[in-house]
């Protein structure tokens, strides 16, 4: 298993309520701290894979279906007379 050392200055009153939250459940910070945020991952992952369509629309696709269906039809006689 991999193990990490963060650097981190929680908000004094935030790390006062999660060792309490420690004490009474008796679990260490660690764990309290991988629970939260194997829950934040979830929540997020499960919300964001099943969006509907990409953040930024891209613009080959945005012209690709541009135009009157007959637009295609005939083209290679079009192009190869």
């Amino acid at each position: 298993m991999l193990e990490i050392t963060l650097n981190w200055k929680p908000d004094p009153q935030a790390l006062t309520q999660l060792v309490q939250v420690a004490m009474q459940e008796q679990k260490s910070l660690e764990s309290l701290l991988d629970e939260a945020v194997t829950q934040y991952l979830q929540a997020n992952l499960a919300s964001n894979t099943l969006s509907a369509s990409p953040a930024t629309p891209d613009p080959f696709l945005d012209g690709l279906y541009d135009g009157s269906p007959e637009l295609g039809s005939g083209s290679d006689f079009k192009l190869f007379p």
